[in-house]
């Protein structure tokens, strides 16, 4: 079985279009790579879009999820698309702490992930 892991970005500060995009982007290089399977939070803009909640509303669901499910580790990653990018958020911030707190892995690169997870 392949590790679940959840990745961690930006996603209200800076432009949403673009943060998403990079959250895509490294979702499909994690699903592409098929050493692990990913797990995209961002996803749930579309929820937003048709059903919205507050930022704090979407941090409990997060911290739920994230004490419930086990994770084998979070990939903490910037929102970078050509010339945009992004590094801030608190949200992220929060998922990081989160994920040391439980005592499970963070990592700040596909490589370094790869190192934690494979080495």
């Amino acid at each position: 079985m392949k590790p679940l892991v959840y990745i961690s970005s930006p996603y209200t500060k800076g432009k949403v279009d673009l943060n998403l995009q990079a959250h895509c982007e490294v979702w499909d290089e994690l699903f592409n790579d098929a050493r692990v399977l990913p797990y995209a939070p961002l996803w749930s803009h579309q929820q937003q879009l048709h059903q919205p909640m507050t930022h704090n509303e979407w941090m409990t669901f997060d911290v739920q999820l994230i004490k419930s499910i086990p994770f084998a580790a979070c990939l903490r990653v910037n929102a970078e698309v050509g010339k945009y990018k992004q590094t801030y958020s608190s949200g992220a911030d929060t998922e990081v702490a989160l994920f040391r707190e439980l005592g499970r892995p963070v990592a700040f690169s596909i490589k370094e992930l790869y190192k934690i997870l494979f080495d």
